[in-house]
């Protein structure tokens, strides 16, 4: 084990080429540097999140409770898009 961190994931994580993205059910994802494990960014999403992280078109895709969906900028956690996905389309 080269590093650790205290953020509580109960969602999931996607490891990318350089950070590792981590995310938990209260809306909160933070970008580690898969080296040093250091924070490269944080956002909060102000709602709850349902899926792990995963990557699609380049953007970080996490799907939330409010039926919804989120895209944010790997490279700074900024929030691309925000998407009404419809009752039950998660």
């Amino acid at each position: 084990l080269v590093w650790s961190s205290d953020f509580e994931t109960g969602v999931g994580a996607l490891v990318l080429s350089d950070s590792v993205v981590l995310s938990d059910s209260r809306g909160r994802v933070v970008a580690l540097d898969k080296q040093s494990g250091n924070q490269l960014w944080f956002n909060d999403l102000d709602t709850n999140i349902l899926s792990k992280p995963v990557l699609v078109n380049g953007r970080i895709f996490v799907a939330t409770h409010d039926d919804g969906a989120f895209l944010l900028d790997p490279a700074n956690g900024d929030q691309v898009q925000k998407i009404g996905l419809g009752q039950g389309a998660v």
